[in-house]
């Protein structure tokens, strides 16, 4: 419980994007082993952006390569690897890159962790700058080295693209709620239209802030013996006050009330508000788990008519099926953070007449 915990502090306190997305992960992970993920300090493991897959799989890595030259127009892979890790059960991080120079057009996060690995990544394509990508797993863990994740990218126009792991808008994690240390972070460039002769180095990334020194205490000073004061005369008693008629505590503010047959697109328990309860339930729905809903309440993943339009109970973004990101994507409106929706879906919280 002590890694769900910690991880529903950091998404009410502001905290990353990406902490809605671990929260999500670490639920599914809790619900199904008890909580077996606990708190300690593991080995810490090496992440880098290699730009030549060759000599790369699951659980092999050739050398790193720092930088490719490509055509503009042209497609190619890259990986994202760690190196020497132990006990690997789920991962996250953002992919950084010139969003004026490479789009990401598409995605295999099932590596190390597996074939049957759940698939947390925001859609492709995607040319936003900064990729999320992660991946948990219910089966084995996995340990060694070797690849999270490949990439394709296109190639937009000629100049030279960061192709980094991100420390923006969050950190990368490693088992995130038992985070194994991230040691090192090996970042690319990909130069578009020419060659990497003249390449500027690959970006840093601060994968952990450093501890500031702490200042010398001061020297305390003298204390100077206080000159006695005069005695002051007493103070008249002031007249007692009447006390003040106490001020009715007002009462709890009544349930919204929503006319027959209407309901807010989100509110999957159909209980008048949309909340992370709705949440964690598509969650626990996705992995086979019981969830409370009211009497008259559409089953996760029933078709429905929201304002006469066949929509899946459940797939908030309307994608055609209920995955983690609709939970995800309830948990980051709760918190004010934007979201992605097909065409023609209701927002989340909006009044929907159903049929």
């Amino acid at each position: 419980m002590w890694c769900i915990l910690r991880t529903e502090k950091l998404v009410r306190g502001l905290g990353w994007t990406a902490g809605l997305t671990l929260f999500l992960s670490l639920l599914a992970l809790f619900l199904t082993y008890g909580g077996a993920i606990t708190p300690g300090q593991a080995a810490g493991a090496s992440l880098a952006v290699d730009d030549v897959t060759d000599g790369n799989a699951a659980f092999q890595l050739g050398p790193t390569d720092s930088c490719r030259s490509v055509a503009a127009g042209t497609t190619f892979d890259v990986d994202l690897t760690v190196r020497g890790v132990a006990g690997l059960r789920a991962w996250e991080l953002y992919f950084g890159f010139d969003p004026a120079l490479l789009k990401v057009v598409g995605q295999d996060v099932r590596y190390m962790l597996g074939a049957g690995a759940r698939d947390v990544s925001d859609p492709v394509p995607d040319s936003n700058g900064h990729h999320y990508l992660g991946a948990f797993t219910l089966g084995a863990t996995a340990s060694g080295s070797g690849v999270l994740a490949r990439l394709t990218l296109q190639a937009l126009a000629p100049g030279f693209s960061p192709a980094n792991i991100s420390a923006y808008p969050a950190p990368p994690l490693l088992n995130p709620g038992s985070d194994i240390p991230v040691d090192g972070i090996e970042n690319s460039r990909i130069a578009i239209g020419t060659d990497c002769a003249g390449a500027p180095p690959p970006e840093p990334t601060a994968s952990s802030i450093p501890t500031p020194s702490p200042e010398p205490t001061p020297s305390p000073s003298p204390t100077p013996s206080p000159s006695p004061e005069p005695t002051t005369s007493p103070v008249p008693t002031p007249s007692p006050q009447p006390t003040a008629s106490p001020v009715p505590t007002p009462g709890p503010e009544p349930t919204p009330t929503l006319a027959p047959g209407s309901n807010y697109w989100g509110d999957v328990d159909c209980d008048a508000r949309v909340s992370i309860g709705d949440a964690q339930k598509v969650a626990r729905n996705l992995i086979g788990l019981p969830i409370t809903q009211a009497p008259s309440c559409s089953v996760i993943g029933a078709t429905v008519t929201a304002d006469g339009t066949a929509l899946t109970w459940g797939d908030v973004d309307c994608n055609s099926t209920v995955t983690v990101g609709d939970a995800q994507k309830v948990a980051r409106n709760l918190v004010g953070l934007t979201t992605t929706q097909g065409a023609g879906c209701p927002g989340i919280g909006s009044v929907i007449t159903t049929g």
